[in-house]
């Protein structure tokens, strides 16, 4: 087989030979051996060198088929969220609880019949990125890396993120979400800096912009707002380009990497802050809600003009009140809220990078507690 290589080199006149680095484990290991020992060693035209860079330049850019194929992955991706949100809510009305594991297991099984959630895609075809990430009660990790451990869902004024991504006859998908449970006002500010951190940063990302501009202007964001110490707290990327490979490693989103975005390519595009201390939360014994950690993470196409969600769940202000708000305020103070936030000038922030006004929290409650909400609702009003 080598020998029918070199020739093939040899008809082509080349005095290059492209080998991806990340290949270099198996058969192109031995190939790379057999020229440095039968060739480059004894001044021959060869010359090895690394092809993984240009083929990420290559294969970023997505053809038609590639972009039908990534749409529909996400869809189904964006679908199962909702299908985790569905049980989650349905565990938090019952007073029930599941482990993350069992949860991550549920999820699974959409693959084998993709009709839980309505999806017309073949299980045959499907695959996984990695198994769903659900995590809560104060032990996060905001990478793929990460596992569902054997922890019950831990939803007392706790803080619970889903990370999770499915393929398409190979072609990868991804979706991180964060779900707040009787948020402090504190948490509450803070999620909404990162949507505005996630919305500035989207917006970079476009046709002939730098990557490492796009996390910089992540960055200059968080300086700006009124919690400027969350820069510690930080992602050391913003996401990565995304398609046949889960993750580009040539095109991650972050300092110093001044590849440029193109047209037609696509990103896991994605802001999060680790490790936070909610200190309300600590002076109330609230051990496993006071540490937390949010994130949001969106598949989008780059385009000549603003990116293009693929995957879409709403990415406003996840919160659930189950014990009425962590302040102290009363229940009318969401509602004037709100009013406010409608009367913004239209066009201000109310476009698809920052989800519409309509709903500013989900209110869910046990059944045990069903009667006593809604005679604190008719107080209210």
């Amino acid at each position: 087989n080598f020998i029918d290589l070199i020739k093939i080199i040899n008809n082509n006149n080349t005095k290059k030979i492209g080998l991806i680095s990340e290949e270099i484990k198996g058969f192109a290991e031995k190939f790379d051996n057999h020229l440095r020992e039968n060739y480059v060693n004894n001044n021959e035209k060869y010359e090895i060198v690394s092809f993984g860079e240009a083929l990420s330049d290559v294969m970023m850019v997505k053809d038609k088929f590639e972009l039908k194929t990534m749409k529909n992955v996400c869809e189904l991706t964006s679908l199962s969220l909702k299908y985790f949100q569905k049980q989650m809510e349905k565990l938090i009305e019952k007073g029930r609880t599941k482990t993350h594991n069992e949860l991550s297991n549920d999820l699974l099984k959409i693959l084998e019949n993709p009709k839980i959630v309505k999806s017309k895609l073949k299980n045959e075809n499907l695959d996984v990125c990695y198994d769903p990430i659900i995590q809560s009660g104060g032990k996060y990790k905001l990478k793929p890396s990460a596992e569902s451990n054997n922890d019950n869902l831990h939803y007392e004024y706790g803080t619970i993120i889903i990370m999770m991504g499915f393929r398409l006859r190979d072609y990868c998908s991804n979706i991180s979400r964060t779900f707040l449970i009787d948020a402090s006002k504190q948490q509450k500010e803070i999620y909404n800096i990162l949507v505005t951190v996630f919305k500035k940063g989207l917006l970079m990302l476009r046709d002939n912009v730098e990557l490492n501009k796009i996390y910089e202007k992540c960055i200059s964001t968080i300086k700006k707002s009124k919690q400027p110490f969350l820069e510690k707290h930080f992602l050391k990327s913003c996401g990565w380009g995304i398609g046949l490979e889960f993750r580009d490693k040539n095109y991650i989103i972050k300092k110093n990497n001044k590849k440029l975005c193109k047209a037609g390519m696509i990103f896991n595009f994605q802001v999060g802050f680790e490790n936070l201390c909610d200190k309300k939360k600590e002076l109330k014994g609230l051990n496993l809600a006071k540490t937390y950690s949010i994130i949001i993470g969106d598949t989008v196409l780059v385009t000549d003009d603003q990116p293009e969600f693929l995957t879409k769940f709403n990415r406003k202000l996840l919160e659930y009140e189950l014990n009425g708000d962590m302040d102290g305020n009363k229940g009318n103070d969401d509602k004037k809220n709100n009013n406010n936030n409608n009367n913004k000038k239209k066009g201000a922030t109310d476009d698809a990078y920052l989800p519409p006004d309509d709903e500013p929290y989900r209110r869910v409650t046990r059944q045990s507690n069903r009667k006593s909400a809604q005679e604190q609702k008719r107080t209210i009003s």
